[in-house]
C-alpha cells in the first residue's frame, strides 16, 4: 500500500527579478519508507550566456507579443555576448523529407 505526501517547493524563476513560482512536489512512500527520492543535481554552476542575435530575436518575440507578456522579464535577464556562437544542433532529418511527404 502506498501513501502520498504533497509539498510545496518556490522554484526562483528568475534570480535578478527575483520571481519565483510554486511547484507541487509529490513523495511516495511504501510503509512509512521513501519510495525512489532522488536529488536533481544542478546542470551549470554559474549563469549562462546566449549570443547577442539569439537575444535580440527572442526580445522582438516578447516585443511583438508571440512571447506572452509574464515571461518577458527572464528573456530581458538573460545574458549575451558576441561571443558566444549561435549554433543550432543538427536537424534529426532532413526538412526535404517532411516536404515530400506531405505532397
Amino acid at each position: 500500500m502506498y501513501a502520498y505526501r504533497y509539498y510545496l517547493a518556490d522554484v526562483t524563476v528568475n534570480p535578478d527579478t527575483e520571481s519565483t513560482m510554486s511547484l507541487k512536489v509529490i513523495e511516495k512512500t511504501r510503509k512509512g519508507r521513501p519510495v525512489n527520492v532522488m536529488e536533481i543535481p544542478k546542470r551549470f554552476t554559474a549563469k549562462q550566456t546566449v549570443s547577442a542575435a539569439k537575444k535580440k530575436d527572442l526580445l522582438n518575440l516578447c516585443k511583438t507579443g508571440v512571447i506572452p507578456r509574464e515571461y518577458n522579464s527572464l528573456y530581458k535577464g538573460l545574458q549575451s555576448d558576441n561571443k558566444t556562437p549561435n549554433i543550432l544542433p543538427d536537424p534529426d532529418f532532413e526538412e526535404d523529407e517532411i516536404d515530400s511527404e506531405k505532397e
